[in-house]
């Protein structure tokens, strides 16, 4: 309204106000989409992974057979990490991404450790899955129980009126029916 100084800067002032609230809204909902399906396949990837180590493969085409068993997100972030180790990037660049992902910064410090040290990788990843499956469970389950909290408003606001509509109404009006 300020900027443009007449009466239809008003409507013009709340049209961007809404474009950009929806515009907000779709970027916060992809990246939580990218988020929630990294967190979905961190687990199953990293197990694929650990079986591909076990197997006998080295880190770096279990990377690439993991990548290429599994969907976005989780296929990128493997593949990126393979593509920096093959263009000769040091290792704490080579696993950055897993280093800083709040949740996936365990598997990146085993796979940091593993090939600095060339300590043993399988034992560790299988760790590191059941520690990944145990945040998701979690996760999981305080997402479920606050379904019932949120669920709280929406019936109150449906049956509360309907409450007043039919057992308070009908009582007040008995009663002042009978005082005339």
């Amino acid at each position: 309204v300020a900027l443009v100084g007449r009466w239809w800067g008003l409507p013009l002032g709340l049209a961007a106000g809404w474009a950009s609230r929806r515009l907000l809204e779709r970027l916060a909902a992809a990246d939580t989409t990218d988020r929630e399906g990294l967190l979905r396949q961190a687990p199953d990837a990293v197990d694929c992974l650990a079986s591909c180590l076990a197997a006998g493969a080295p880190l770096w085409t279990g990377m690439t057979v993991t990548a290429d068993a599994f969907g976005e997100p989780v296929a990128g972030l493997f593949r990126r990490c393979a593509a920096r180790h093959r263009l000769g990037a040091g290792y704490p660049l080579t696993f950055a991404e897993f280093l800083d992902d709040p949740a996936l910064a365990p598997v990146g410090r085993v796979l940091l450790r593993s090939v600095e040290s060339g300590a043993a990788l399988t034992t560790a990843l299988v760790a590191c899955v059941g520690q990944l499956r145990a945040e998701r469970g979690a996760d999981l389950e305080r997402r479920a129980r606050a379904v019932g909290v949120k669920a709280v408003l929406p019936l109150a606001v449906c049956f509360l009126p309907a409450f007043v509509l039919l057992a308070v109404v009908p009582i007040v009006g008995s009663l002042v029916m009978d005082l005339f």
